[in-house]
């Protein structure tokens, strides 16, 4: 508790210094331009001439002044949002998980994030509460007030409240579509809702429209609504936010993206969930780029691509971000000397013990079975990690491979990144201090304009991976087959190719049991014996 605040104290102190010495040079700059065109004016006016010198002289200290004014006026406005968007979502159903996974709204750092959005509010022919204790009754303050209270610690903290979701499917969604009266008395109920709930914006999580019309109406209803709200009350106007698919079959379905990119304040890609235990094969849920490995659709499932396409179908990069995970998909694998990337499965992995969901794993469960004997494996092309223990397989996302993602936003000049989900972090501390990956997060942006990064192209290879063993697994089978929230695609490949990864001659067979093992140069290959064991590696954070 006490190494958060000092660190929270540290950046802020830091932040603030940094914008009082800018602040403190211009407007000396200013007064010294001032002072000047002032003695320049004088000069001017006290003599008979007035030639054409001192009115050049008294033109260009005129001139000094603007763009030195232009800098404060872009300085004094700027917020909150001048340190790049990290949004922070808050899952109101990981209060019934047990013991050390529980998490509520008193264990939220807010300084780590510039909006937090609540997920989920419900829709009826109302917006409102989805849990029994989202709102404050007489005897107990609520998750509402809760979150919304942390303005007072982080006083440019936005809160929004999240609907939709991945179980919501378009019902709700369609039920107040049903007519106009019933669209506009429910955008008109909402912008009342939140705004007597103090919070900020509503973040519009309908993941599968599959009329884009329908989409266009909702979301122009409810801005016309929050501006018109904005003019009666004299307030900032809410926001209007997105979480969007990474699908190209949903997205190409369901959204007219130059339309609702105007209305939208911004738009968060949800750029995780892209492989999982729905799937035959192991495969990373969040890879940053295409493997080589991959063919057909299967390259469209990676981040870089992703947000490309958003991009090029009309969506400025300044209101894109880029979903980060906290969690993990996970595989039950159906050999244990078969353990690479696009290796067959059984289905889905053990329940972690505080998340119990086959297939999913917190940070926080990851980074414990690290530190109990799981091998920490890195997949070089599409710049992720992943474990292995036993028959388990997990990708996930560590400090390193966020950080590769954080450079790609910096560097392409996307607008921030949404979290995918501050309870999924290591926020209690098990593997080491507290929220490992936000404050990694924070660190890599926090404090900085994110469009002041310049636009150097990122390095070809990523230096953290030293601290993994790298996939060295040949890809045996020929059959993908892909169904998942993206549509349902399969197809027959061709001789897949093998992952090779960069290992030091003396050692092919790191983490590789009795028998052949490919060579660089496809007419030679290695003999491997169980002499050779796997060292198990440590988190490093």
């Amino acid at each position: 508790m006490y190494l958060s605040i000092y660190l929270s104290i540290y950046l802020y102190t830091t932040i603030f210094c940094s914008y009082l010495s800018i602040y403190l040079s211009i407007y000396l700059s200013i007064y010294l331009s001032i002072y000047q065109f002032l003695l320049n004016l004088s000069t001017y006016l006290s003599r008979r001439d007035h030639h054409f010198p001192s009115l050049l002289s008294l033109s260009l200290s005129l001139g000094n002044m603007i763009p030195l004014l232009i800098l404060t006026a872009a300085l004094v406005s700027m917020g909150v949002e001048g340190t790049g968007r990290r949004v922070c979502y808050y899952t109101n159903w990981s209060q019934y998980r047990p013991n050390e996974g529980k998490y509520l709204p008193k264990n939220i750092n807010a300084t780590l994030c510039t909006h937090i959005a609540i997920a989920f509010g419900k829709i009826t022919d109302t917006l409102g509460p989805f849990e029994w204790n989202d709102e404050s009754t007489p005897y107990r303050e609520g998750t509402f007030d809760q979150i919304v209270k942390l303005k007072l610690t982080n006083p440019g903290l936005k809160v929004l409240l999240s609907v939709g979701g991945w179980n919501a499917n378009s019902k709700p969604f369609n039920r107040v579509l049903e007519s106009k009266m019933k669209t506009v008395m429910f955008a008109e109920q909402a912008a009342g809702y939140l705004r007597k709930k103090g919070m900020d914006g509503l973040d519009v999580d309908w993941e599968y429209p599959t009329n884009k019309q329908n989409y266009n109406t909702f979301i122009q209803t409810l801005k016309n609504a929050f501006i018109e709200e904005a003019n009666k009350s004299g307030k900032e106007r809410l926001l209007l936010t997105s979480a969007v698919p990474a699908g190209k079959f949903n997205i190409d379905r369901g959204f007219d993206i130059p339309f609702i990119s105007k209305l939208m304040d911004f738009i968060t890609v949800m750029t995780y969930d892209l492989h999982g235990s729905w799937e035959k094969y192991t495969g990373h849920h969040s890879a940053m780029y295409a493997g080589d490995w991959e063919t057909g659709p299967e390259r469209y499932l990676n981040v870089d691509w992703i947000m490309d396409y958003w991009h090029k179908l009309g969506v400025p990069k300044s209101k894109l971000n880029l979903g980060l995970p906290t969690y993990g998909r996970c595989f039950t694998l159906e050999s244990i000397h078969r353990d690479g990337v696009n290796v067959r499965t059984k289905g889905a992995s053990t329940a972690g013990k505080y998340t119990r969901e086959q297939g999913f794993l917190s940070y926080y469960e990851i980074c414990k079975m690290i530190k109990d004997g799981a091998k920490k494996m890195y997949i070089p092309d599409q710049k992720v990690p992943y474990i292995v223990k036993d028959d388990q397989w997990c990708g996930y996302d560590d400090i390193p491979s966020l950080k590769v993602k954080l450079q790609y936003v910096k560097s392409k000049g996307f607008g921030g990144v949404a979290v995918w989900s501050m309870a999924l972090d290591d926020f209690n501390g098990i593997c080491g201090p507290k929220y490992p990956l936000m404050t990694a997060i924070f660190n890599e942006m926090g404090g900085n304009d994110i469009h002041g990064y310049p636009t150097n192209a990122l390095p070809e290879k990523d230096t953290t991976s030293a601290d993994y063993q790298h996939s060295n697994r040949w890809i045996t089978d020929g059959f993908i087959s892909w169904m998942t929230t993206h549509g349902s695609v399969s197809w027959e490949t061709t001789t897949p190719k093998p992952t090779i990864s960069e290992i030091k001659p003396t050692d092919p067979c790191l983490g590789k049991m009795k028998g052949f093992m490919p060579h660089a140069d496809c007419k030679k290959f290695y003999i491997c014996s169980n002499d050779l064991k796997s060292e198990n590696m440590t988190q490093s954070l």
